[in-house]
């Protein structure tokens, strides 16, 4: 979206199938250097219920952002996890705290749901401010390369016992090694 308002408030809402067409035309316009929209598409295509959570911010009821986040477990816990993966937002849009707002409502909402904990793979400088920290437990489903050692984070939703180790388990979409590679 060009010339976005900042005076404009967005609006979050769960996304729907109507929105999928504006939504895989944003990932290109943030991410020019690599195709998320194969990623998107199937997990869009989950049925409600099935694991996903996916929120879109609109302005003036057009598409300026979207985040995904899908259902895991860890092999060695029993507990309610997600991966927060992937966050875009129109570069007009960009730094007015849109991507901000739709972390912590996504948050929120996982942790109303009972998720004790989020993952993310990527940059610690944005997401430590939401309180996530690099994360050495439980490890993401192909190995990151040692640069990325720091991307690789969790936020914890709750704080009530001891955190597991194991291996972040995922849906079939994410069981391409490129996802996890440079």
């Amino acid at each position: 979206m060009t010339g976005a308002r900042a005076d404009i408030p967005a609006v979050i809402r769960a996304s729907t199938e109507a929105d999928r067409a504006a939504l895989l035309a944003l990932y290109p316009q943030d991410f020019p250097e690599e195709d998320l929209r194969p990623l998107v598409s199937a997990l869009l295509d989950f049925k409600a219920g099935e694991g996903i959570t996916s929120m879109v911010s609109t302005i003036q009821q057009t598409p300026v952002a979207h985040i995904l986040f899908t259902q895991a477990r860890s092999s060695g816990s029993d507990e309610d996890y997600a991966l927060l993966g992937p966050l875009c937002v129109a570069p007009a849009c960009q730094r007015r705290g849109i991507g901000r707002t739709l972390v912590t409502e996504g948050t929120a909402l996982l942790a109303a749901q009972g998720c004790a904990r989020v993952f993310v793979l990527g940059d610690p400088g944005y997401y430590r401010q939401f309180g996530f920290r690099r994360e050495d437990s439980i490890v993401p489903p192909y190995p990151a390369p040692p640069a990325w050692a720091e991307a690789w984070q969790s936020l914890p939703l709750r704080e009530d016992g001891a955190q597991a180790g194991g291996i972040l388990s995922l849906p079939a979409p994410w069981h391409d090694p490129a996802l996890w590679a440079p």
